[in-house]
């Protein structure tokens, strides 16, 4: 393990799926990653005279972030399908490329699978899909590309992160659909659902984790402007100088609601954009003229509240 040559974790087959193992049980098998042909031997559970010997485990799961640090436990189910043994976290001992903290984990077994993985593709002969990825603990924000892969068609696939109290309150957490571009504040969400759609699904995701600095909330840069391709509508950005809770309403004149564009979605910082198709609440055009832009935010733990406010013309 020291050398490199084999992988630091190893896995049982439990239940119709692959969850991570701490200890080397007599009349059991494991999976294993060796990084290159090598001879493994295990110690005997006997002396040679029938006499048991003492076996040697790791104490307990909070080995994955070692000294001072959090990990946080991802599963994902697909209509009974299950992969629930995924972790990512970070440690004072850990590094941000490959190291002893990452387990690479099993190839996906029989035709109807669950899998969620870690995605490396940079690490040379150790790049593959990873069940554990733990990073260094520095104050520099931390970004987690991974994958959920199904044999099930039109499914409902849910990914959860049970454990996410247990990451220090200094830390904010934002999962990204980067196919659709939705963000998840995980401190107010413990889940996400998407349908696998016709042929199966692999999805891929992005985990942010960003530290707090106590920089006040702000919005700035509010930009509204219509567009001239052949759907109608207005591009609307704006910057975050943290993730929140933002909702998106166009107002008339008067300061009526025109349309809701977007309610409590989580952002994540920095520059966030929506976009409005020019119809109002009853989905009717609206017509020539000059509209408010207001985006409202709120820190995850809704202790603070701000608002600012844009224009945009609208032409007919």
């Amino acid at each position: 393990l020291s050398a490199g040559l084999i992988g630091s974790g190893i896995y049982s087959y439990v239940s119709g799926t692959y969850v991570l193992d701490f200890k080397l049980s007599p009349w059991k098998g494991y999976w294993v990653k060796a990084y290159q042909n090598v001879s493994l031997r295990i110690d005997p559970t006997t002396d040679g005279y029938g006499r048991g010997v003492r076996s040697v485990s790791a104490p307990t799961r909070a080995v994955l972030q070692g000294g001072t640090g959090w990990s946080v436990n991802l599963s994902v189910s697909v209509n009974g399908l299950k992969d629930p043994d995924n972790y990512f976290g970070v440690s004072t001992g850990a590094a941000d490329t490959f190291d002893q903290y990452k387990s690479e984990k099993p190839p996906v077994y029989g035709q109807d699978y669950a899998q969620l993985s870690f995605i490396h593709n940079d690490w040379g002969r150790s790049s593959g899909n990873y069940g554990v990825d733990v990073r260094s603990n520095s104050a520099s924000t931390k970004s987690w590309t991974f994958a959920v892969a199904s044999s099930v068609k039109n499914g409902k696939a849910v990914v959860t992160w049970p454990n996410v109290a247990s990451v220090d309150r200094h830390t904010n957490l934002v999962v990204t659909d980067i196919a659709t571009g939705q963000t998840m504040d995980m401190r107010n969400s413990s889940s996400y659902a998407f349908n696998t759609g016709a042929d199966g699904a692999t999805r891929q995701f992005r985990i942010d984790a960003i530290r707090a600095d106590g920089t006040a909330l702000r919005v700035s840069n509010i930009i509204a402007r219509q567009t001239s391709s052949r759907a109608p509508g207005v591009g609307i950005s704006f910057n975050l100088s943290s993730s929140a809770n933002v909702d998106i309403r166009i107002l008339d004149a008067s300061g009526n609601q025109v349309r809701r564009v977007s309610s409590r979605a989580t952002r994540a910082a920095g520059i966030n954009e929506a976009t409005w198709d020019q119809k109002n609440d009853q989905q009717i055009n609206v017509a020539s003229g000059v509209y408010s832009v207001e985006v409202k935010a709120q820190s995850p733990d809704g202790r603070t509240s701000v608002r600012q406010m844009g224009t945009v013309v609208i032409v007919r």
